[in-house]
């Protein structure tokens, strides 16, 4: 754990910043949609129904309202998802880092939406997995030189994720095909295990004999 960097603060605080104004507009949203469906649903109920016009307005003020309260509610929850982690980070005021410096990597190809997947060699005899939605290729990721940082939220969780590249992006040194991700053990992310690129079939399937 460390302290965030003034330039981790003022990016924390930006995306603070773009999620409560998302907050703010996303409440127009809902009261628009509302309203206007409310007032459709009048309309027509006015045209096929002999009751008084007023009986029937009454009614869709009632419901078009609740309706509408009962959107904003659940939309004010998901957003205070992202909102209060930010608030609470920029409270908190630190990063869990997890540094990398690597002499080569291999790619494990996608299956079934489950995001990327790279074994980077840290030393002679380690191996260290980053996988994920989050790890796509990028203009200087994956490289042999980066960092992955996760400003912490108060509970302990993270807030959000960056990976911080000191290198251009890298091609893999060898790249296995999306079937080593459905053995039994497949690593997890930030998982490190003992060997090397070239025995990495057997690390991820010690039933596959070497190639």
């Amino acid at each position: 754990m460390r302290p965030l960097t003034e330039r981790e603060v003022r990016r924390l605080r930006g995306r603070l910043r773009a999620a409560e104004k998302r907050e703010r507009s996303g409440r127009t949203g809902p009261i628009v949609a509302g309203a206007a469906v409310s007032a459709v649903l009048w309309a027509l109920t006015l045209l096929a129904s002999d009751a008084p016009a007023g009986a029937i307005t009454v009614f869709w003020l009632a419901v078009g309202g609740g309706i509408t309260v009962w959107v904003l509610r659940e939309h004010g929850r998901e957003l205070a998802g992202t909102v209060e982690p930010l608030r609470s980070a920029l409270r908190r005021r630190e990063a869990e880092e997890y540094r990398f410096a690597a002499t080569e990597f291999a790619e494990v190809e996608e299956a079934e939406d489950e995001g990327a997947a790279y074994a980077f060699q840290i030393d002679a005899g380690r191996l260290a997995f980053v996988v994920g939605q989050e790890f796509y290729p990028e203009a200087d990721f994956p490289s042999l030189d980066f960092s992955i940082v996760y400003a912490m939220a108060e509970g302990g969780h993270a807030a959000t994720m960056d990976i911080e590249s000191r290198a251009d992006r890298g091609t893999p040194s060898r790249k296995l095909p999306a079937r080593f991700r459905f053995v039994d053990d497949f690593p997890e992310h930030l998982e490190v295990r003992t060997g090397t690129i070239e025995n990495l079939e057997r690390i991820l399937d010690p039933e596959v004999m070497g190639t």
